[in-house]
């Protein structure tokens, strides 16, 4: 029974996964079943928050459930967001700020995970570096992101809710690029 409760975890990543690309089908069609692609993207964050529940309890952490968890983490955000782009939901620019922040999170982690911030400014799974601003910008183009902007786009034509969440996203992706600069300079002195 141990072996299976240490496998929860990964199929649970992997089941987001899974989510993902029907979710990037369901954008892709002539005519969105809004509330069903709504309620796959709250099983996407649902997973996301499981995994690493069953994770910590069932003591089957590694650093290679580490990089599938990223791995789904990117492959949602991105590949939604893409899908979305792709369909006049949501703006292209909103797409590019995710691929820089996941870029500068990928480039920036090996050098933090080694600094001994870890303790103080975050946590670390495998090879990578969490920085509590960082989580929390995640959340927000994980999971709010794009329900908003589903549930904008469905609700209205209206381009202004889309503006105003593509300023948000451009401040809080210069924000986390400043905050992870800083802890890199930080990890120089």
């Amino acid at each position: 029974m141990q072996r299976y409760q240490q496998q929860v975890p990964d199929a649970l990543t992997f089941s987001r996964m899974a989510f993902t690309t029907m979710i990037i089908a369901l954008v892709m069609r002539d005519e969105i079943p809004v509330f069903l692609t709504a309620g796959m993207m709250l099983l996407v964050f649902v997973t996301d928050i499981l995994d690493g529940v069953a994770a910590r309890r069932y003591h089957s952490e590694s650093a290679s459930g580490a990089v599938l968890d990223i791995v789904a983490d990117a492959y949602y955000v991105l590949g939604v967001s893409f899908a979305m782009a792709m369909r006049g939901i949501m703006p292209a620019l909103i797409v590019v700020c995710m691929v820089v922040e996941f870029t500068i999170f990928l480039v920036t982690s090996p050098r933090l995970k080694r600094s001994g911030l870890v303790q103080v400014e975050g946590h670390s799974r495998g090879p990578l570096f969490f920085d509590k601003l960082g989580r929390t910008v995640v959340v927000y183009l994980y999971f709010i992101l794009p329900t908003v902007m589903l549930t904008a786009w469905w609700l209205t034509a209206d381009q202004r809710i889309a503006q105003i969440l593509t300023v948000l996203c451009v401040v809080l992706t210069l924000i986390v690029i400043v905050s992870r600069l800083i802890l890199i300079q930080r990890t120089a002195t």
